[in-house]
């Protein structure tokens, strides 16, 4: 059983529930090569984050975006990213739920130190969506261009995403996955067909004023023109607010404490205002 996660380019196990979602299957990843990370698998099975038993694995169907929820036998997936240097990174994956669709990811990841403590950074991502096999369910066609410039000094960072659906339906992802979207949020993905989507973000790490393992993040989003099941022209936004603390020593190190806020509006998609108190802890094992 394996939790998808290096291969999150396409879309990676939810882990906002008390139980994380899990995938059932295999990878394997190739280092041999200096700079060249090389990903291939198979998953056939999902243990969802409501559920403790296996399940097929089944394509999201948000505000009925494709003609059906389709279920599918596997989902085959294989992939590279290259270090052009240590501040330039390209990826390339390609995936495809059995019967269903396929999808293309191509991203760029980059930084620009400007000094000791200043950077700017890009991560730039395009998804190319469609129809696969002789289901043709959902008859899927987008294309994602979505993107994230940031620039940091000291322990601020302010951040500016942008993120356009184009084709004739949303974003394709497995059910009860996280899309790998920048605008993919607390609550929303904003990523129905046509819709374009705009974010500002703010984080600060407190170890600059010497209080590590303290950081804090709020962003808004904002997202129109979406067309979705009985209309167009869809407007929505978002505003979240985090704050987490990472125990730095003593019996409780790496405990982490999280609080996040979510109040999210829409013209065509039911209200929601949200509080998370999460208590995390990673034990390594090797």
């Amino acid at each position: 059983i394996m939790c998808w996660m290096g291969f999150h380019e396409f879309r990676k196990a939810s882990d906002s529930r008390t139980l994380p979602q899990v995938f059932e299957g295999a990878t394997v990843t190739s280092t041999d090569i200096d700079g060249l990370i090389l990903t291939g698998g198979r998953l056939d099975k999902v243990i969802d984050r409501s559920s403790t038993n296996s399940q097929d694995l089944q394509l999201n169907n948000k505000n009925s975006r494709f003609a059906s929820a389709a279920e599918a036998d596997h989902l085959s997936y294989a992939g590279a990213e290259y270090a052009f240097n240590k501040n330039l990174t390209g990826r390339y994956y390609y995936g495809e739920l059995d019967d269903i669709y396929r999808q293309h990811f191509f991203g760029l990841l980059a930084v620009k130190p400007l000094g000791e403590n200043s950077a700017l950074s890009a991560d730039l991502r395009v998804m190319l969506s469609d129809d696969s096999g002789a289901a043709n369910a959902g008859k899927i066609d987008n294309q994602a261009w979505n993107g994230m410039l940031g620039y940091s000094l000291g322990g601020h960072k302010f951040s500016l995403g942008y993120q356009q659906m184009r084709g004739d339906t949303g974003y394709a992802y497995i059910d009860g996955g996280d899309p790998f979207l920048v605008n993919f949020v607390q609550i929303n993905d904003f990523a129905n067909a046509d819709e374009r989507s705009w974010q500002a973000r703010y984080d600060y790490n407190f170890a600059a004023m010497g209080i590590p393992g303290l950081t804090f993040l709020t962003r808004y989003i904002s997202g129109d023109n979406a067309e979705y099941s009985g209309g167009n022209n869809g407007s929505e936004w978002e505003r979240d607010i985090e704050l987490k603390y990472v125990v730095q020593s003593g019996p409780l190190k790496n405990v982490a404490l999280r609080w996040r806020n979510a109040m999210f509006r829409s013209d065509f998609a039911r209200d929601a205002d949200e509080n998370r108190l999460i208590v995390s802890y990673s034990l390594p094992i090797w």
